[in-house]
């Protein structure tokens, strides 16, 4: 950051983290990030991982003898080192508890509540979720992702489970005996056939009453060590619309960390789930919401573009030499879709509930230096369900560029049918602020502001403005 890595970067290490912010934990490089050992040193960095590559006894110690590098400075990483130890009790008792169960019931119904309030419903065309048990009686299952469970991308974020339920177990287990569910391996390679790329997998999907095609990456295509492709894996993209022409009841379930291109395949399908990297209990998680034993609820994080290049960031990516310059500065995400008036495939803070919803009287008061957002909240449907409500700041006139419009806060509020509830979201006077870089600091303009409230970055159907003086 302005010209220093960060793992050798005083203003932010010392200066703000260490100084303005008062830490007083350690700083902890990440694996791999260090260049020069003294550098770090004297910029705050108090322990290298994930190894002394560079902060070890050669390279600091003549450093020390010399005085480059303050004893006091050595001090102040041993002593932040040992608080954090000391607070932890590691000097005290044994870091390892035997009597606590490593595996156990209660850790399972906490990775299912999560998978389930975290995956996003993105589409449903026609009201084809919940399936009825009605009226589907077989369903097809193909892809890559539908067994076994992809339960994590690669790096330091996977974790080895002592069981995963795949989609497939999680479909098997709700539907059967009532619901036949028949599955097609994904092929490792599509040899020719007759009739076609996937024939076998049309067939079948147009015998059944609704196809699930479980696709997208898993810890050996998306990892923290590389950079994936935009692109869906080779074959997927085949797979989707083969299965679609034959069935357009067809459901895609996607496992990414982000957006893919989905423009060939999107509008012709009737479902689509976002259902990330959903651990253990994703494939049972992602089973419940088909049936609708459990209500989506959960919201996308990042805006999903339609085709690459429309986010700013994808121009100067992957750079040269090893390097990637942030032009885009403050206009990250969907600040950069606002600004540049560019509409996204699906935008941030988006995503369906087999309920329907409805927000009302609008209302800001002031609350000292606060600002109180009040609005109703009501549950338009005959079914019980959580809606995320979102408030965002716009600045009618700023004095220097800034984004159209930025989140500020959020309510996520479980409703029965019918039922309406009055929402209160403070708002600190810093909601208003903006870090000045000429003044290295935060600043407040008077002026008027919007107040937007609604469930989306693009959905935000009350509007009520504010004269901050």
């Amino acid at each position: 950051m302005n010209g220093n890595h960060c793992a050798e970067n005083k203003v932010l290490l010392t200066d703000i983290l260490k100084k303005r912010w008062g830490f007083r934990g350690f700083v902890m490089s990440d694996w791999g990030a260090t260049h020069k050992g003294v550098k770090a040193a004297l910029a705050g960095l108090d322990l290298e991982m994930p190894s002394p590559r560079y902060m070890n006894a050669k390279t600091l110690l003549p450093a020390i003898q010399s005085g480059k590098i303050p004893m006091s400075a050595i001090d102040g990483k041993v002593r932040r080192i040992l608080r954090a130890a000391i607070s932890m009790g590691f000097f005290n008792r044994p870091q390892l508890e035997p009597d606590l169960s490593r595996y156990s019931g209660a850790s399972s119904l906490v990775a299912l509540q999560g998978a389930q309030e975290g995956i996003v419903l993105l589409r449903n065309e026609n009201g084809l979720l919940p399936l009825d048990p009605g009226r589907v009686h077989s369903i097809a299952v193909f892809g890559p992702n539908a067994n076994p469970a992809v339960t994590g991308g690669g790096g330091s974020s996977h974790v080895a489970p002592f069981r995963a339920t795949s989609v497939l177990e999680g479909l098997v287990e709700l539907a059967e005996p009532r619901i036949r569910v028949d599955y097609m391996p994904f092929p490792p390679i599509q040899e020719p056939a007759t009739g076609g790329p996937y024939a076998a997998e049309r067939a079948l999907a147009a015998k059944d009453d609704v196809a699930v095609v479980c696709i997208g990456f898993d810890e050996k295509t998306e990892s923290e060590g590389f950079d994936r492709t935009f692109a869906l894996p080779k074959g997927q993209n085949s797979l989707i619309e083969a299965v679609a022409q034959a069935n357009p009841r067809t459901i895609v379930v996607l496992n990414s960390g982000g957006a893919v291109d989905m423009t060939g395949w999107v509008n012709q399908i009737g479902a689509l789930i976002e259902a990330w990297y959903p651990g253990q209990e994703g494939g049972r998680a992602v089973a419940q919401i088909l049936f609708g034993q459990v209500n989506p609820s959960g919201k996308l994080p990042a805006t999903f573009e339609k085709a690459w290049g429309d986010a700013e960031a994808e121009h100067y990516f992957p750079g040269k030499d090893g390097t990637v310059d942030y032009k885009e500065g403050i206009f990250v995400g969907y600040r950069w879709f606002d600004h540049a008036g560019i509409e996204p495939l699906f935008p941030f803070g988006f995503g369906l509930s087999y309920s329907t919803f409805a927000f009302s009287h609008l209302s800001i008061a002031r609350d000292g230096s606060a600002v109180k957002v009040a609005f109703d909240l009501k549950n338009t449907s005959a079914r019980a369900g959580a809606e995320v409500a979102q408030v965002y700041i716009h600045p009618v006139h700023p004095k220097i560029e800034r984004a159209v419009k930025t989140l500020k806060g959020f309510a996520r509020v479980e409703l029965s049918p019918g039922e309406t509830r009055h929402i209160e979201i403070t708002l600190p006077r810093s909601a208003f602020a903006y870090y000045h870089t000429a003044v290295h600091n935060w600043r407040e303009d008077s002026g008027e502001y919007e107040i937007l409230v609604g469930s989306s970055s693009r959905d935000l159907p009350l509007k009520e403005t504010l004269a901050l003086r």
